[in-house]
């Protein structure tokens, strides 16, 4: 059987403790959520970056993130 996740965070939440320690963390997560949504837009925005990184699976993750940013360069 399972507990679908609502449940459990409710269950968790309940918890004075556990609350507090939840909410103390939100203004990280928030800024994470910030983060996450305009690097999606900024992929949105240049998708060729997508298409060379598919090319080319075997670039090393700094490789890969030169050519993000050569791409995503502005003139």
């Amino acid at each position: 059987m399972t507990i679908p996740f609502e449940e459990i965070k409710a269950r968790l939440l309940a918890d004075p403790e556990v609350q507090r320690e939840y909410d103390a963390l939100a203004p990280e997560f928030e800024a994470l959520e910030r983060e996450l949504t305009a690097k999606q837009a900024q992929a949105i925005e240049s998708p060729n970056s997508g298409r060379i990184l598919q090319a080319h699976p075997h670039l090393t993750p700094q490789r890969r993130r030169n050519i993000h940013q050569r791409i995503d360069r502005k003139p």
